[in-house]
Order: structure tokens, then sequence, then C-alpha cells
């Protein structure tokens, strides 16, 4: 009886955010929940997201297998996709508690602290949970050298845990920072502030586009697997030496 009751809540929490940004909306106000145009625009980020990731990963050396990158790359697409979420519910709440600021505003600082400081914040939770729970973060190897799908769940469990939990510290630091932090951003987005069309695209595309390949970039170089087993040239190696061994082989015995 009580998840259904978590979930009544959840929902009537729901559509009282709505409401409100109805409400927002039609006086004026910049909200992140505005209708298909904001839509069309989480759709575009999503598809910049991927665009980055596979850059990054042609560009590797050496350059990880092709199910590892999907392994790797679908972890972080699914924890920013988590993020997302938080994002839009902090954003919508501390519009509702704070007098100042817009959903939009906030939304825009979120995303930028979460992005810079929640990457260091990201690394240590992520160090902490390998040392408790012992595991590596990006191996998905088998002894016998066979992908385990299991690791990669259970991996993207505990990145889904750290990144909530990252996502708490910076709501903490841009609750305390307050007015401060909150005229940063509008500093940054005063050439937009009399258009919500174009603040939405500054707050919801531009920025994420931009912080979200940097953080997938230092994000990446602490959450892939460094070890030998996992890249393309692995393989290659690994016929180099057998061709070798064999070549010795035969001129022992000749």
């Amino acid at each position: 009886m009580l998840p259904f009751l978590h979930a009544h809540t959840a929902l009537q929490a729901v559509a009282l955010s709505v409401r409100s940004a109805e409400v927002k909306v039609m006086s004026g106000e910049c909200v992140v929940l505005d209708g298909l145009f904001a839509m069309l625009m989480q759709g575009l980020l999503f598809l910049v997201t991927v665009a980055c990731l596979v850059i990054k990963w042609s560009q590797e050396t050496p350059r990880r297998k092709f199910a590892i990158f999907v392994m790797d790359g679908s972890k972080q697409i699914l924890g920013a996709g988590v993020m997302h979420c938080w994002n839009l519910v902090c954003a919508i709440y501390l519009d509702d508690v704070v007098d100042y600021g817009d959903q939009c505003t906030w939304y825009w600082l979120n995303i930028v602290v979460d992005t810079t400081f929640g990457c260091i914040v990201a690394y240590v939770f992520l160090q902490i949970s390998m040392k408790i729970w012992n595991y590596d973060s990006g191996h998905y190897m088998l002894p016998d050298g066979t992908l385990d799908k299991g690791k990669w769940v259970v991996q993207v469990g505990h990145w889904c845990i750290i990144i909530s939990f990252m996502k708490i510290v910076c709501v903490i630091v841009i609750y305390v920072g307050g007015r401060h932090l909150h005229a940063v951003a509008e500093f940054f987005l005063q050439n937009v502030k009399d258009s919500n069309k174009a603040k939405l695209l500054v707050v919801m595309i531009i920025t994420p586009a931009v912080m979200n390949t940097f953080q997938f970039y230092v994000t990446d170089t602490f959450i892939k697997w460094k070890g030998e087993g996992q890249h393309e040239t692995d393989e290659k190696d690994k016929g180099s030496k057998d061709g070798l061994l064999r070549e010795e082989a035969e001129g022992s015995t000749a």
C-alpha cells in the first residue's frame, strides 16, 4: 500500500508543478516545461550529447572496443537523463521557494554547477562507491574475455545513485549561495532576458551542449576502465604475440 501512496503523492506534486508552470507562462515568465518547443529542444540536446560521445570515442588512442564504448556511453547518457530530471525538479522547486529569479535562470545555474563542481563531487563519490562495493568502474569483462552485461547493469545503478547524491550536494551549494550565484546567472543571461524562447534556447540547448561536452570529457577520464583487455588494439597485440610464439616454436623445431 505504501508504494501506491508515494506514487499518488508524486503525481500530485507533478500536477501542482504543471499548474504552477501554466500560471507562470501566462504571466510571461520563462519556464522549463514550456510545451512542444521545450520538448523539441530536449530531443536536440540528446542528439548533441550522443554526437559528442561518438566524436570523443573516434579520437581515442587506444580506442575502446565498440561494445565497451556503448556501455560506457550509455552509462553516461542514462546518468545525464537522471541529472536532467533532477535539474527540472530543482529548478521548479527553487523557483517556488525563492522569491527571485525564474525557472530558466535556476536551471542554467544547476547545469553550470553540476558540470563543474559536480564533477569533483561525482569523482569522490565514485571512489568511495568502488571501495565499499569492490568493483572497477568501466570494467565489464569476465576472466575468459567475454562481456558481462550484469556488471554494466550494476554499475549503471551505482552511477545513477552517485549522480543523485552529487545533485543533493550541488543543490545545497546553490541554495546556500543564493543571491550571489543567482546574480552570476542573471549576468550571463542578461542579453536574452526579454525573450523567453531565446532564453530557453540558451538555457536548455546551448549551455547544456557546451557544459555537458566538458563534463563528458572530464567524467570519461575517471569513469572508464584504464587497464588492458577492452581496447581494439588488445586483440591485434594478442594476435601478434601468438604469431611470434608460433614462429619461435617452428624455429626451435626446425
